[in-house]
């Protein structure tokens, strides 16, 4: 008995406790956590694999470089490159926040050659926050539809949003998604946890 009134006693301490519930902050300049800066994106080539009536269902990083080329948000045209990571992966690094901020796209869901990705991961690094706590980001998760946020092993940060391809989606529905994630996570800078209305 005196274990489980001890355990009442902690689930009610968490739940009163003042907690950092302020939103994130714009990390130092890199925020990459000291990685390279990515390759420029090459000229495009190849179309994505494509699906019944011309949607895109698979694609991998250049094709991705290529539907998102010329795409503006907030009224500046995106700057972007394409980046190999050394498990031969790759992405599109598109510094949506300035250096400040790592941020991009990943196709992800690959054949083993890195061709045929089935589903695109949005992602932006915030590194590690410390002003942030988990009330704050399971209020986040509660509340937004599709752009998650957690913390990864080293303790950064990471807002995600997964867009499937499987069953195909134009490339404007790509570009649409890409404007949205940043608009989304935008929104984290003066989120409060319990807020109405976004």
């Amino acid at each position: 008995m005196a274990y489980l009134t001890k355990a009442v006693l902690a689930v009610a301490f968490a739940a009163f406790a003042t907690s950092a519930s302020a939103q994130p902050v714009m990390p130092g300049a890199g925020g990459g956590g000291g990685q390279a800066a990515p390759a420029p994106a090459p000229a495009p080539g190849g179309s994505p694999g494509g699906s019944p009536g011309g949607l895109i269902a698979t694609m991998n990083p250049q094709q991705l470089a290529q539907i998102l080329n010329g795409l503006t948000i907030d009224n500046k045209p995106i700057n972007m490159t394409v980046k190999t990571f050394d498990d031969k992966t790759g992405g599109v690094i598109i510094p949506f926040w300035g250096d400040q901020l790592y941020s991009g796209v990943l196709p992800i869901q690959c054949q083993p050659d890195g061709t045929g990705c089935k589903t695109l991961q949005f992602f932006a690094n915030f590194g590690k926050q410390s002003s942030v706590d988990m009330n704050w980001m399971n209020s986040w998760n509660d509340y937004y539809l599709g752009v998650k946020v957690s913390v990864m092993d080293n303790g950064e940060m990471l807002f995600e949003y997964d867009l499937p391809l499987f069953s195909g989606v134009s490339a404007d529905y790509i570009r649409n998604c890409t404007v949205f994630f940043k608009a989304v996570v935008d929104t984290a800078f003066t989120y409060k946890p319990g807020q109405k209305g976004g």
